[in-house]
C-alpha cells in the first residue's frame, strides 16, 4: 500500500494527527520505528516520524521504511511547539502519563535556557529536510499541514478544511486508500468536531480529554529568544521562497512572534 511518512518536530501534534488520519481513511497508522509491526507488512496509510529532531538515523533509514517516497510535514509555531515538547519530556522524567500534564514555570525556563537555540535550530532543520526530501512543484510526493489550521477552533471551516484536503493528499496514494476514505464533507466535519473540539458522540462512553492540565497555558520567553526565532523563521522563509504555501506560512508564524516580542518587551519595560 502507498503510505507517507508523518513528519513533526515533537509537540507538534503528531498524536492528534495520527487518530484523524486514521479516522478519515479507515486504515491503521504506524511510526519509524513499527512498534505495530505494520509498517513492514505495508499495511498503514501514514507513518510517524521526528526525525530528524529527534530519533535515530538508523531507524528512519531502515530497509523497512524505503517503499515510502511521500510526506506530510506537520508543522507548528516554534514558540509554542518547544513549550508542548518540554512538557512530554517533563511527563516521561516525572512517569506521568503522556498529554496529561503541563511542567511547572520554573521548570520550564530552566530547560529554555539550557536548550533553546539547539531546539529551535532543530526545529528548522527539521522542516528543511522535509522540504528538501518531498516536495516538488507538483506537491503530489508533499504536504504541508499546519497545526493551527488544522485546530482552529475560531475559524472551524479551517480546520475542516484542512483535514479535507489532508484526506484528498491521502486517496491519491493509492486506490486502497481512496476506497476507503470518508467522501461527505458532513463526515469530516463530525470527525474534526469528535478529535478537535473532544465533542462525544452519544451513545458512546466519554474519551479521555488528551489536552494537558496543570502549569501555565502559555510559557514565557525573553525578547532575545523571541527575535533569535524571528531571525531564524525570516531566513528560513526566504531559503524556501519558492514553496509559495510554506513562505505564507512562515509570515504567519512571524506576525505570531512579533507581537509576542512586543508582548514580551511591554512585560519587561513595566
Amino acid at each position: 500500500m502507498g503510505a507517507s511518512f508523518t513528519a513533526s518536530y515533537p509537540g507538534s501534534g503528531a498524536k492528534l494527527t495520527w487518530k484523524l488520519v486514521r479516522a478519515i481513511t479507515g486504515i491503521y497508522t504506524g511510526d519509524d520505528h513499527d512498534h505495530n509491526g505494520r509498517v513492514e507488512k505495508q499495511t498503514v496509510v501514514a507513518i510517524k516520524t521526528h526525525y530528524p529532531a529527534a530519533g535515530p538515523s538508523e531507524v528512519f533509514f531502515h530497509e523497512r521504511l524505503e517503499h515510502v517516497n511521500s510526506g506530510i510535514l506537520l508543522i507548528r509555531n516554534p514558540m509554542n511547539a518547544l513549550p508542548s515538547y518540554h512538557n512530554f519530556m517533563y511527563e516521561q522524567a516525572n512517569k506521568l502519563l503522556n498529554h496529561s500534564t503541563r511542567a511547572p514555570v520554573e521548570v520550564w525556563i530552566q530547560w529554555r535556557n539550557d536548550h533553546f537555540q539547539e531546539e529551535v535550530d532543530n526545529w528548522v532543520n527539521h522542516a528543511k529536510f522535509w522540504l528538501d526530501r518531498y516536495y516538488t512543484p507538483s506537491d503530489k510526493q508533499f504536504f504541508l499541514l499546519p497545526y493551527e489550521h488544522l485546530t482552529s477552533t475560531v475559524q472551524t471551516q479551517l480546520g475542516i478544511e484542512t483535514l479535507k484536503n489532508l484526506g484528498n493528499y491521502l486517496i491519491q496514494l493509492d486506490p486502497i486508500i481512496q476506497e476507503s476514505a470518508v467522501k461527505t464533507h458532513e463526515t469530516y466535519q463530525c470527525i474534526w468536531e469528535l478529535f478537535v473540539l473532544n465533542r462525544n458522540v452519544p451513545g458512546e462512553k466519554e474519551r479521555r480529554s488528551s489536552l494537558r492540565s496543570g502549569g501555565p497555558v502559555t510559557y514565557p520567553y525573553t525578547a532575545e529568544q523571541v527575535e533569535y526565532m524571528i531571525q531564524s523563521l525570516i531566513q528560513l522563509r526566504d531559503a524556501y521562497a519558492h514553496v509559495g504555501e510554506f513562505y505564507g506560512l512562515m509570515q504567519e508564524y512571524l506576525g505570531a512572534l512579533v507581537y509576542k516580542k512586543r508582548e514580551v518587551e511591554g512585560a519587561e519595560y513595566q
